[in-house]
């Protein structure tokens, strides 16, 4: 029974539980139900204190009673248990002896057991030992009495067995720590190491080489041999092989054997140009069997048939393969591993050679000489059926060709790339002689519905070229039905060669062109009548319908070429314009012609220096040119000088009346330049040149006003003499030749305000000599609308209307008084881009390099004593510096190989 504190602590912590009264704490009630409440609960406690005690003292004799009787309970159970702890404890010391003997016995037996695993651990340990020391000895044995085969196999097991004690796990002892495994480790790498050195030296034996120059070289090969002079046993070829095939070595040992083979037979065999006599005989020597190789050097023939040689160096191909399968091998094909080997080394290389040395030069250039090819491609065909089926020594895949049969195969191909590599060297050497000579040729131009005959020259470079690409056509043509990939090739090559024209002929012979005029011009009617060629020869040549995009292509080609015919055109042109402006800029604009008599000697000088350099340009250049185009040029370059000359009078400000007679007395000399126009049988009038050149009656015109005065030029104004002169012009020479009077004055503005009737009645552009017009081919493109020195007046000044009668009202804007505008020296001139190749810093072009290209000289005190001669030469441009690699051919050894031709 528990104590009566612990039944009281449990009574009022059940009463007081949280839990139970939650809900009645909860609540919310007064202080008198609370009370109430307590009073209530404090009266049953009391009760159930009474009752407690009252049940305890009722039972307490009987409670007395169990309690006394479990105690003596407790004390019995307590002896028993002594006495069983007690018999317990003897029977537990008898158990432990007998544990105790027994557990002897036990460690007796296991120490016993231990002791034989390790002696049988180590008999095992001597027994693999033994049977190692025995694979050695077995060894050493087999390679001292050169038995191939059985030393390999012998080397091969001792390896493998070492390689299993490595791997074993589960082995008796740790291998790799016992010195005696150790020691035939190495002994092993010994013997494998001799072997390898006796093979080696076997092979060596058995396959040696001689050279005796370059006349004389030799292949033996011993199928049986002796090893060793003193060795009994012979031993063959093929052991040596099948010993390097099982110790891996055998791909190294037939790469070396490879590359002596190609070094003693193959290549010679194979170089270009070498001629060989194969002699095959067996050899029976003391030392062994086998055959030997001999190429004799034999003497070369000149003009030997390519196709024969090439189809004679096949077959001395297959022969010497066919001494390799004899000899090598032992005529067996068994072994295929080895002669599949052995070929892959030697014939894919062989056959590069075979096929870069000596077929490439049997293909034909000539479209008869293909059916001759057929010979080559069934010898080649031979010789890959002998490699493979009978030597074993190629392998080629079903539905694949060999690398000779499959070269052979495309001949279309390749004669094509021959042919076309022939004819563009052909080509090639055309555009590059520096042959400059021409020749007299006549062509019929229609122009306008009209047949115009043109006489000029041209040199041989455009027709050889044009025989060229006749006959590629034809031969194209020729070979459509039968060879279509070379007939493509060739129409390519057409266009090739055009293409290959408009790039070498302006840039290789550019030097001479610049230097030399009428050559330049010369390359123009080159290239005119070379396109002429293309569209009315060439195009319609038979077979050339059968190529769609040809006719078209040729059209296109000939465009170009008169575009880089007329850029040389304008090129000189401007050349030339260019030298005389440089002349008359030293002229300074008659600025000061009166202040220093030397000034007016330096005048006469340059305009007799300038109307001499038009003549020897003209002299140059008449013989190889049209009439028409030698007039149209003529033409031009006179009024580029005639036009500067006007301007600079226009603006001189003020013109005394002694400078005006000295300038028109030097101007007087141009009049020798209507003889620059003379033509063969036909010399030139004044009235043919004013048509010729633009400016020519202007500028006379502008001479006489020098010498007129005022009341003669208004008179002429009255005529209509004037009619070439803008009003602001003749205002501007009136202003600069009178002084400021009424009468100037009055003339001005009648000037200003009056029109005058144009008398002259205006004639076609017609040439007196011949009576035709002046082509419009040679107008199209004038080098005086390029220029930019064009002074710039309003829109209407052409005319004499009211829009100018304002003209000069403020005289602070009077154009005498304005500084005149400097014309550039050199014309702006796009034509020049046309096809036309730049050097930079080569002076092949415009640039700075170019800037003193028509430089003249400054000394003007010489006396004008010279020959004309000499001051032709003076006059002459200086040639452009072209370096050139290469004087004799053009093109430096960089550029030998351009077209990949062989020798």
């Amino acid at each position: 029974m528990p104590p009566l504190d612990q039944i009281r602590e449990t009574f009022i912590s059940n009463i007081l539980d949280e839990n139970a009264y939650s809900s009645v704490l909860n609540d919310s009630i007064n202080a008198e139900s609370l009370t109430s409440i307590l009073s209530g609960l404090n009266a049953t406690s009391l009760t159930l204190h009474k009752q407690l005690f009252e049940d305890i003292c009722g039972n307490f004799d009987e409670f007395s009673a169990s309690y006394q009787q479990s105690q003596e309970l407790h004390k019995d159970v307590l002896g028993l248990t002594e006495r069983a702890a007690r018999s317990s404890s003897g029977e537990a010391t008898c158990s432990i002896d007998t544990q105790t003997t027994v557990a002897d016995i036990l460690l007796e037996y296991s120490t016993a057991l231990d002791q034989s695993t390790l002696n049988q651990q180590t008999i095992d340990a001597l027994e693999t030992l033994t049977k190692l020391a025995e694979e050695i000895k077995r060894a050493e044995l087999e390679l001292n009495a050169k038995s191939l085969l059985e030393a390999t196999k012998s080397v091969l097991g001792l390896k493998d067995l070492l390689i299993k004690l490595e791997e074993d796990k589960n082995s008796v002892c740790r291998w790799e720590n016992v010195a005696a495994v150790r020691s035939i480790q190495l002994k092993a790498g010994q013997l494998q190491e001799q072997l390898q050195h006796m093979l080696q030296d076997c092979l060596d034996t058995a396959i040696t080489y001689n050279q005796h120059q370059t006349t004389t070289f030799s292949m033996r090969v011993l199928h049986t041999f002796k090893p060793d002079p003193s060795c009994s046993k012979s031993v063959t070829l093929k052991e040596v092989f099948e010993s390097f095939s099982k110790l891996n070595l055998l791909p190294l040992q037939m790469g070396r054997l490879k590359r002596t083979i190609f070094k003693y037979v193959i290549q010679p065999l194979l170089e270009r140009g070498s001629n060989f006599r194969i002699h095959l005989s067996d050899v029976h020597e003391s030392c062994g069997e086998g055959g030997l190789l001999q190429l004799i050097a034999e003497k070369c023939d000149e003009g030997r048939d390519q196709q024969a040689d090439s189809i004679t160096k096949i077959q001395q191909v297959g022969e010497v393969f066919r001494f390799f399968f004899k000899y090598i091998f032992g005529n067996q094909n068994k072994d295929t591993h080895m002669t599949h080997l052995f070929g892959n080394l030697l014939l894919p290389e062989t056959f590069q050679l075979l096929i870069r040395h000596w077929i490439t030069f049997s293909i034909p250039t000539f479209s008869a000489d293909l059916k001759n090819f057929d010979l080559v491609a069934r010898a080649a065909k031979t010789l890959e059926e002998d490699c493979t089926h009978t030597y074993t020594m190629l392998v080629i895949e079903p539905n694949s060709e060999g690398l000779l049969s499959g070269y052979t195969k495309n001949i279309d191909v390749h004669f094509a790339k021959k042919l076309q590599e022939k004819v563009l060297l052909e080509g090639r050497k055309v555009m590059l002689r520096k042959v400059y000579e021409s020749e007299d040729t006549v062509e019929h131009v229609n122009h306008e519905e009209q047949s115009v005959v043109q006489h000029y020259q041209i040199t041989q470079t455009p027709q050889l070229l044009a025989v060229v690409l006749r006959d590629t056509v034809a031969e194209a043509s020729s070979l459509i039905e039968t060879h279509p990939v070379s007939a493509s090739k060739l129409i390519d090559v057409v266009r090739d060669l055009l293409y290959l024209y408009r790039a070498i002929l302006p840039s290789f012979h550019r030097s001479q062109f610049l230097s030399n005029p009428a050559n330049a011009l010369v390359f123009r009617n080159d290239c005119y009548w070379l396109a002429s060629q293309l569209i009315d020869n060439v195009a319609i040549a038979k077979g050339c319908e059968r190529f769609e995009d040809l006719r078209p292509s040729f059209h296109d080609a000939a465009d170009r070429l008169r575009a880089l015919g007329s850029s040389w055109h304008n090129l000189v042109m401007a050349q030339r314009i260019q030298i005389l402006q440089s002349m008359l800029d030293r002229m300074n604009g008659f600025v000061g012609i009166n202040e220093d008599r030397a000034n007016s000697t330096l005048y006469d000088e340059v305009v007799e220096r300038v109307v001499e350099q038009i003549q020897t340009f003209g002299s140059l250049v008449r013989p190889v040119v049209d009439k028409t185009l030698f007039l149209d040029l003529m033409g031009r370059i006179v009024d580029s000088v005639l036009k500067r000359l006007t301007k600079d009078i226009e603006d001189l400000a003020d013109i005394g009346a002694e400078e005006s007679h000295m300038i028109a007395r030097t101007l007087n000399s141009f009049a020798q330049l209507v003889g620059a126009f003379d033509i063969p049988g036909d010399d030139a009038s004044e009235s043919s040149v004013s048509e010729l050149v633009p400016n020519w009656q202007k500028f006379w015109l502008v001479k006489d006003i020098l010498e007129m005065g005022l009341r003669d030029i208004m008179a002429a104004f009255h005529r209509g003499d004037l009619y070439t002169l803008d009003k602001s012009e003749l205002i501007g020479l009136i202003c600069a030749l009178f002084k400021d009077t009424e009468f100037r004055d009055t003339s001005i503005r009648e000037i200003r305000t009056n029109t005058s009737e144009n008398r002259h009645i205006g004639t076609d552009k017609v040439t007196e000599a011949n009576g035709t017009k002046v082509s419009e081919a040679f107008q199209n493109t004038s080098v005086f609308d390029m220029r930019d020195n064009e002074i710039s007046f309003d829109d209407e000044g052409k005319g004499w209307g009211d829009a100018d009668e304002d003209l000069f009202v403020n005289e602070a804007n009077h154009p005498a008084d304005k500084k005149p505008q400097e014309a550039p020296v050199i014309p702006h001139i796009s034509a020049l881009a046309m096809d036309i190749p730049t050097c930079d810093d080569e002076g092949g072009g415009w640039g700075d390099a170019d800037e003193d290209l028509f430089e003249i000289e400054e000394n003007t005190k010489k006396e004008h004593t010279q020959t004309s001669a000499k001051l032709t030469k003076a006059l002459a441009p200086p040639p452009l510096v072209v370096e050139e690699s290469n004087e004799g051919s053009g093109w430096d050894e960089a550029d030998e190989d351009l077209f990949g031709i062989q020798s």
